[in-house]
C-alpha cells in the first residue's frame, strides 16, 4: 500500500513538471549582420531565472508554462522583451537585438567595498582547481575553421547590403564566398607543468594544395584564460585574473542570472584610469557557487579604430564533477590599418554606409574528447606544434567525420573557387615569398638566393653589393651547394667563396660541410653559434660601425648536429691566411727584432656549443620556427691553434681560446623587463692582435647610433685583452604614458662593466693602441625608446656616460648622445 502511494505521488509530480515545462531552442543574432551574439542572457521577466547563449549565440531553455515574458540582453545591445507565446518549441527561434547607441560610461560609487572585488578575489583563489594547466595531464581534440572577408570598420560583414549599387562588385563576390578559408583538426597533449604539444592531423587551406597555415588558429590566442599573461596575436596582455589585479583593473557587476541550481554573475573589467600597461577590457561570466569562470569576452583596452582590433571569446563547460575545460575559442580580427576600398567619409554608425572596407578574420575552435585519466607519451617535447605526415591530403569523406561544425555554402564555395584559382595563378609559388622572412632565402626554383648577401654596409667596404646562390630543397634536401660574390666600393675589392654540404637526415641544420672563401672578418672579434633571429636588431647595427677588418682566405670543414632541437654543436678544422691592419714583430730568443709581419697563417680546430634550455618550436610554412624560452641562452667556444703543415700552409701560432656568453631576459608580468648579457673570454698563447679581443666597443663619432649590449662610450678597438669579462645590464620600464598610436615611450636604464688584461706580447703589437682594461671600465646610460613609431620601426634618443678609471680628460667627451632605433611590431 505504501509503495503504491509513493509511486502515485512521484508519478503525479513528474507529470505536473512534464506538462508545465517547455523547451525552446533559440539563436540570438545581431539585427543588422545576422551574426550570433556570444553569451547573450535570456531571462524570465521579474525573476533571475534564465540561461545564457553559447559562444555562437545559440541556447536551449527549459521554462515553466506560467512564464509570460522573457528579456534578452547582451553587452553593446539594446535590451529586448518578448512574449513567450510567440515562441515555438518545434522550431528554432531567432531573436534579433539592435546595437546600442554609444553612451558615456557610468561610474558606480559604493559606500564600502565594490562587491565585484570580493568575487574576483575568490575566483583568483580557486582558479588553481579549474586551470587546465594545473592538471597532471590531459588529452583533447580540436577542430578549427578560420575565414577572412571584408567588413566595414565596425566589423559588419554585411555592409555592402546597405548600398547594393555602390558595392555591387563586393555583393557579387561576398554573397557567394569568403576571401580565404582554413580548416584544421588536431590532437592536443599536455603534461604538468607546461609541457604541451599539438599535432595537426588534417588541414585544408583554400587555394593551396599544401596547408601552410595549419597551426594558425592555435597561435592566435592563449589556449585558456588562466595564464598570468594572455597572448593575443603574439602580444602578451596582463590577465585580470591574477594576483594584485584590483590595483590595475576596475570590476563592476553588470547582471546576475539563475541557471538551475547556480547563479551566474556578469562582471565587466577594464584597466583603471591612466593605466599604462598592456591591459584587456571585457566581461567575465562567473559561476558563484564554485567561483569558476564559464565565459569570457576580452579585447585589448588601448586599441583604436585605426589599429588592428582583436576580440577573443572563450566558453568553458564542466567535464565532470571536478574539471572545467575550454569548449570553444573564438578570435575576431579587424585589420583597421589595411583598407581594401575607399569612398566618401560618413559618420560611422551601425546604420550608415561604410566609408571604406577593411579586412576581417574570424577563427572558431571547437574542443572535445577531453580525457584526464589516460596514459600517453609526448615525443619531441620541445616541439609545441607539429604536423602528421600527409596531413594536407585528407579526403572529404574523412573530413565529414572530423568536422565539429558543418560548412555553410560560402565556406564550401571558397574552397571550390580558390582551389581552382590557385591552379591558374600558381598561388603556391607566391606563398614561398613569405618564407624569405623566415629563412633569408629567396626561392628561384632549383636554387635559392641569399638575401643577406645582396647588400652590406660598413666603414671598411662602404657600400657592398653582391649575390649568393645555393641549391634548394626542390633539387634535393640531402645536399646543398652554394657560393657568393660581392664588391666593396670603398676598399675596391672583390669577396667570394663557395661551399658544399651533406644534410644528413635531410635537415639543413645537421650537416657535414666543406667551404672556402676570401672575405672580410672583424679584427679581434668573437663569433658564436647563433641563429640569425637571436641577435637583437640593435646589436646587429654594430656591424655597420666596424672600422678594422682582416682580409681572410680560409678553407674550413665542419660537422654540425642538433640534440633535442635545443643543444646545437659544431666541430670544425680551418686553415686561414689573415691580412690584418695590425702588425706583429718577430724577435729572436733574446728579444732582438728580426722582421715585421701583418699576414698570419693559422690552423685551428675547435668546438662551438649553443644551448637554450626549454626552447620551444612550431612547424609552420615548411620550417621549424623557434618560439624561444624563458631561460637564458648559453654559448661556449673552445679553439686550439696548431702548428701543423697542410698543403704547404704551416700554422704559425700555438694558442688556446675559451669564449663564453650568456644572454637572458626576464619579462615582468605586468610591464617592463630586465635583460642581461655576460661575455667572458680567455686566450692562452702569444699571438697577434687579430687573435685577441677588442672588448665590444661601439662608439663612433660619425655614426651615433645606440647599440644594445655593447660599450656605448668605448671606441671600437680602444682596448686590447688576452682575457676579459663584460656584463651588460638593462632594465626596461615598459610604457610609462597612456598608450597611443604614435608615441609609446619606454626607458632603458643601463649599466655596463668590463675588465680585462693584456698579459703577453704587449711590446710586439704594432699599429694598434696598447690600452689594457685591467682597472675596470664603467658606463651608465638611459635609452628613451619609442618617442615616434612608424609601422615597423621606432625612434628615440640615448645618453650614456663614461665614468670611473677610464674617464676622458675632457668631461664632455665622456657623454655620448645617440639615436635609438628599434623594431616596432606591436
Amino acid at each position: 500500500m505504501k509503495k503504491n502511494l509513493l509511486f502515485h505521488i512521484l508519478f503525479y509530480f513528474t507529470s505536473c513538471v512534464t506538462l508545465k515545462a517547455q523547451v525552446i531552442n533559440g539563436h540570438v543574432v545581431d539585427s543588422e549582420t545576422g551574426r550570433g551574439i556570444s553569451f547573450a542572457v535570456i531571462g524570465q521577466l521579474n525573476t533571475s531565472k534564465g540561461v545564457s547563449a553559447d559562444i555562437d549565440g545559440k541556447f536551449q531553455w527549459m521554462y515553466n508554462s506560467d512564464a509570460n515574458q522573457v528579456t534578452i540582453q547582451a553587452l553593446g545591445y539594446e535590451k529586448k522583451q518578448v512574449d513567450l507565446s510567440t515562441f515555438s518549441s518545434s522550431e528554432l527561434v531567432i531573436i534579433r537585438l539592435k546595437a546600442a547607441a554609444l553612451n558615456l560610461q557610468e561610474v558606480t560609487v559604493y559606500p564600502k567595498e565594490n562587491p565585484a572585488n570580493a568575487i574576483i578575489r575568490a575566483v583568483i583563489a580557486y582558479k588553481y582547481k579549474f586551470d587546465p594547466a594545473e592538471q597532471k595531464q590531459y588529452l583533447c581534440q580540436a577542430y578549427s575553421k578560420t575565414y577572412f572577408t571584408l567588413s566595414d570598420e565596425l566589423g559588419n560583414e554585411d555592409f555592402y547590403k546597405q548600398d547594393t549599387v555602390r558595392f555591387r562588385e563586393e555583393k557579387k563576390f561576398l554573397d557567394k564566398q569568403y576571401l580565404f578559408f582554413i580548416e584544421s583538426f588536431s590532437e592536443r597533449k599536455y603534461k604538468y607543468k607546461n609541457i604541451s604539444q599539438e599535432k595537426i592531423l588534417a588541414s585544408r587551406v583554400s587555394g593551396f594544395k599544401s596547408a601552410p597555415l595549419a597551426s594558425l588558429a592555435s597561435q592566435l590566442q592563449s589556449f585558456t584564460f588562466y595564464e598570468d599573461n594572455i597572448k593575443i596575436l603574439g602580444i602578451k596582455y596582463v590577465n585580470p585574473l591574477m594576483n594584485g589585479t584590483l590595483k590595475r583593473y576596475r570590476f563592476l557587476i553588470k547582471d546576475t542570472l539563475i541557471q538551475q541550481t547556480d547563479t551566474t554573475i556578469l562582471i565587466t573589467f577594464e584597466p583603471r584610469e591612466n593605466s599604462n600597461f598592456k591591459g584587456l577590457k571585457g566581461i567575465l561570466y562567473i559561476y558563484k557557487n564554485r567561483y569558476v569562470m564559464s565565459n569570457v569576452i576580452a579585447e585589448p583596452a588601448a586599441a583604436s579604430s585605426k589599429d588592428t582590433r582583436v576580440k577573443i571569446q572563450q566558453l568553458y563547460t564542466p567535464i565532470d564533477s571536478v574539471h572545467w575545460f575550454p569548449k570553444q575559442l573564438n578570435v575576431e580580427i579587424i585589420f583597421g590599418s589595411v583598407p581594401i576600398g575607399a569612398g566618401e567619409s560618413k559618420t560611422a554608425t551601425t546604420s550608415s554606409v561604410a566609408a571604406k572596407s577593411v579586412l576581417k578574420g574570424l577563427s572558431k575552435t571547437y574542443i572535445d574528447e577531453v580525457v584526464f585519466d589516460t596514459i600517453f607519451k609526448i615525443k619531441n617535447r620541445n616541439v609545441e606544434v607539429l604536423t602528421q605526415k600527409d596531413y594536407e591530403k585528407v579526403k572529404e569523406s574523412d573530413w565529414l567525420k572530423l568536422r565539429r561544425d558543418t560548412l555553410d555554402t560560402r565556406e564550401k564555395n571558397t574552397f571550390k573557387v580558390l582551389d581552382s584559382l590557385g591552379e591558374k595563378v600558381k598561388i603556391e609559388r607566391k606563398l614561398a615569398l613569405y618564407k624569405v622572412l623566415l629563412t633569408g632565402k629567396i626561392p628561384l626554383g632549383y636554387v635559392d638566393a641569399d638575401l643577406n648577401r645582396i647588400l652590406k654596409v660598413n666603414e671598411v667596404e662602404g657600400l657592398r653589393l653582391g649575390a649568393g646562390l645555393s641549391t634548394s630543397n626542390k633539387l634535393s634536401k640531402w645536399f646543398t651547394v652554394g657560393g657568393f660574390g660581392g664588391y666593396g666600393f670603398r676598399d675596391k675589392a672583390w669577396k667570394y667563396g663557395g661551399y658544399a654540404q651533406i644534410n644528413y637526415l635531410g635537415q639543413p641544420d645537421r650537416f657535414l660541410k666543406v667551404e672556402a672563401f676570401n672575405d672580410l672578418s672583424e679584427t679581434a672579434g668573437t663569433t658564436f653559434l647563433t641563429r640569425p633571429t637571436e641577435m637583437a636588431y640593435t646589436e646587429s647595427i654594430r656591424d655597420i660601425l666596424i672600422t678594422k677588418m682582416d682580409k681572410v682566405g680560409m678553407a674550413r670543414v665542419s660537422w654540425q648536429h642538433v640534440f633535442f632541437n635545443a643543444f646545437k654543436t659544431q666541430a670544425y678544422y680551418s686553415i686561414a691566411e689573415r691580412n690584418s691592419p695590425s702588425g706583429w714583430l718577430i724577435t729572436n730568443e733574446v728579444g732582438n727584432f728580426l722582421s715585421y709581419r701583418n699576414v698570419y697563417v693559422t690552423h685551428e680546430t675547435g668546438l662551438m656549443l649553443r644551448w637554450w634550455p626549454g626552447e620551444k618550436f612550431i612547424e609552420s610554412l615548411g620550417q621549424v620556427i623557434s618560439l624561444g624560452s624563458q631561460w637564458p641562452i648559453f654559448y661556449f667556444n673552445v679553439g686550439k691553434g696548431l702548428t701543423e703543415t697542410v698543403q704547404g700552409y704551416t700554422g704559425q701560432y700555438d694558442y688556446t681560446k675559451f669564449d663564453l656568453r650568456i644572454d637572458g631576459n626576464i619579462n615582468f608580468k605586468v610591464k617592463g623587463s630586465f635583460s642581461y648579457q655576460l661575455q667572458a673570454s680567455k686566450l692562452i698563447g702569444d699571438v697577434p692582435y687579430t687573435l685577441r679581443y677588442n672588448n665590444k666597443g661601439s662608439r663612433s663619432e660619425s655614426n651615433r647610433v645606440s647599440v644594445a649590449k655593447t660599450f656605448e662610450t668605448m671606441f671600437l678597438n680602444e682596448f686590447i685583452s688576452n682575457e676579459y669579462a663584460a656584463l651588460f645590464l638593462c632594465f626596461n620600464t615598459g610604457c610609462f604614458l597612456k598608450r597611443n598610436k604614435i608615441c609609446n615611450p619606454t626607458i632603458d636604464i643601463c649599466h655596463n662593466y668590463g675588465i680585462g688584461n693584456l698579459i703577453q706580447g704587449r711590446g710586439r703589437l704594432t699599429y694598434v693602441e696598447l690600452n689594457s682594461m685591467d682597472k675596470g671600465f664603467s658606463e651608465v646610460g638611459l635609452r628613451l625608446n619609442n618617442l615616434y613609431r612608424s609601422n615597423f620601426s621606432s625612434f628615440g634618443v640615448a645618453a650614456f656616460y663614461r665614468y670611473g678609471n677610464y674617464t676622458l680628460e675632457e668631461p664632455r667627451r665622456n657623454l655620448m648622445i645617440k639615436l635609438a632605433l628599434s623594431l616596432s611590431l606591436n
